[in-house]
């Protein structure tokens, strides 16, 4: 045996109970595709496999300070279609998904940041966008 190799695992790899059912095994698993279609199986990661204590973010919070990063890149010249392509999937599951991708798959909806974020109430559970966004 050889104990100072590092074994990680990638592939195949779809939830956090995966995840910890490799980690058993391996020092280390990484999720590609699962979450990049679906970002927010990504939210609960600190508690589950690192055991933090802090409450995962609400999707409001994140999608509100990433406004705020889009406004900033869209300044600097980045394409929109780079910017909102990680939002694709932000929604994945959830009510209004399928609009919320037409939103953001339309260069000129998506790249007025106010119509993203009222894009947003529509997909939210009445309440979860309480604030006003970042941008």
């Amino acid at each position: 045996l050889r104990p100072e190799l590092e074994i990680v695992i990638n592939g195949g790899i779809t939830d956090l109970d995966q995840a910890l059912a490799h980690l058993g095994h391996v020092d280390g698993v990484m999720i590609g595709r699962a979450a990049y279609h679906s970002p927010w199986l990504l939210a609960d990661v600190d508690r589950r496999i690192f055991g933090a204590a802090t409450p995962p973010p609400e999707r409001a919070q994140v999608l509100a300070q990433y406004i705020g990063y889009m406004d900033h890149q869209l300044g600097a010249g980045t394409p929109i279609t780079a910017l909102t392509r990680p939002l694709l999937g932000l929604f994945q599951g959830q009510p209004g998904a399928r609009a919320w991708r037409r939103t953001l798959s339309t260069p000129d909806t998506a790249r007025d940041l106010g119509r993203v974020w009222a894009a947003a109430q529509h997909v939210l559970e009445p309440g979860q966008l309480a604030g006003t966004c970042a941008a």
